[in-house]
C-alpha cells in the first residue's frame, strides 16, 4: 500500500498530499520532496491531509514549506483555507479506494459520513 497520494491542482497551482498511511508524516515528507521537487524547483509548499489518521478535526491539513535544501517546516492550516475542489478530490479518491478508509483508524460514522457525503 502507498503511504501518500498527491493531487496536483494546477489551476490552483496547489499539490495537496493525502497521507494514506497513519505513520507519522515526518517519515515521508523527504520522500515527497524527493518526488515533486523536478516538477516545482527545489523550493516549494504543499497541504498535507492528515483526514486518515485525524479526522475531521482541526489539525486535518497542515502546510509543509520545503526549502531549495530539501529542509521543511509545517504549521496547522485552517480547513476552510482549503478548496473544496481539493477536498472533493480527495474523497472521490477515497470512494475509489476504500480499502484506505477500511484500514484507517477513523470511525465507522466518520468512513459512512466521506462515503455518502
Amino acid at each position: 500500500m502507498n503511504e501518500y497520494k498527491i493531487f496536483s491542482l494546477e489551476e490552483e497551482n496547489l499539490d495537496v498530499v493525502l497521507l494514506t498511511s497513519i505513520d507519522d508524516p515526518y517519515f515521508i515528507l523527504d520522500d515527497i520532496y524527493n518526488e515533486l521537487k523536478s516538477l516545482r524547483g527545489s523550493s516549494f509548499s504543499i497541504v498535507l491531509d492528515l483526514l486518515l489518521r485525524n479526522g475531521y478535526s482541526f489539525n486535518r491539513f497542515a502546510l509543509i514549506n520545503y526549502d531549495s535544501q530539501g529542509k521543511h517546516d509545517s504549521k496547522i492550516i485552517n480547513t476552510r483555507d482549503v478548496s473544496e475542489m481539493a477536498k472533493s478530490q480527495v474523497r472521490k479518491y477515497l470512494i475509489r479506494n476504500r480499502r484506505y478508509l477500511d484500514e484507517s483508524s477513523l470511525s465507522d460514522r466518520i468512513k459512512n459520513f466521506i462515503l455518502s457525503a
